[in-house]
Order: structure tokens, then C-alpha cells, then sequence
């Protein structure tokens, strides 16, 4: 959901994965002059898929 949401909404994007100053830096760029359209959705991918390695290293039983 969020990476769609980064391809329509950028900094809806950052504030729906809780990266709210990223959100707000995104909004007063206009985007980052445009060019968050290729760099926001990668960069929201990268923030969830750490999210869910780091979950997954807390949930295994050592």
C-alpha cells in the first residue's frame, strides 16, 4: 500500500511507514524538484524492507 501511495502521494507516503520529518522535507521540495517520483518509492521500499529484516531478527528464537 505505501509504495503505491509514494507513486501518487510522496509524502504520504513517508508519513503512512511513520517518517514524518522525511514527509514534511518532501512537501516544502515539491517533491525534491520533481525527482521523488523515481526516488520515493525506492526509498519507501528500502524503509519497509528494513523494517520487516529487523522484525524478523527480534522474532527468531536463539
Amino acid at each position: 500500500m505505501a509504495i503505491l501511495l509514494a507513486f501518487v502521494l510522496s509524502p504520504a507516503a513517508y508519513y503512512y511507514v511513520g517518517r514524518t520529518k522525511l514527509a514534511v522535507i518532501n512537501f516544502l521540495t515539491l517533491n525534491y524538484l520533481l525527482l521523488g517520483i523515481v526516488i520515493v518509492p525506492l526509498h519507501v521500499y528500502k524503509i519497509i524492507s528494513d523494517a520487516k529484516a529487523e522484525r524478523g531478527d527480534q522474532t527468531t528464537v536463539r
